[in-house]
């Protein structure tokens, strides 16, 4: 609906300016309404979507965050296998060294036989 010939028969009719002036803005208000109403649909649209990635941004964050502290632990827990691997490697590497090249001291001979007490007669 054009608003032009209804302004004009209002003019015609010998209504005030300022009355036309209050019909062709309504008729642009009409005009721009579904305008208004589909920015609107928009921008609630967009607001929603800002908020649901505001969530997400935090729980990816907080993803991360968790993810560096598991990494951080599994490092400690590889490094110290490692450790205990090497000194277990040493360890087995001195007793194999031990039991082939290490010329000990030969064991003490056992001690003697007690002597038997003397007789009664000697004294």
């Amino acid at each position: 609906i054009d608003p032009a010939p209804a302004a004009c028969a209002l003019l015609q009719g010998g209504r005030t300016a300022s009355a036309a002036a209050k019909v062709k803005a309504a008729a642009r208000r009409s005009r721009l309404s579904p305008c208004r109403r589909n920015a609107q649909s928009q921008r609630h649209t967009l607001e929603s979507a800002r908020g649901r990635l505001a969530a997400a941004n935090s729980g990816l964050a907080r993803s991360k965050k968790l993810l560096k502290g598991m990494g951080r632990r599994a490092l400690a827990n590889k490094l110290l296998m490692m450790v205990i691997i090497g000194v277990l490697v040493l360890l087995i590497c001195v007793v194999i060294y031990l039991s082939l090249f290490y010329k000990g001291r030969s064991p003490a001979p056992p001690p003697p036989p007690p002597s038997p007490p003397p007789p009664a007669w000697w004294g």
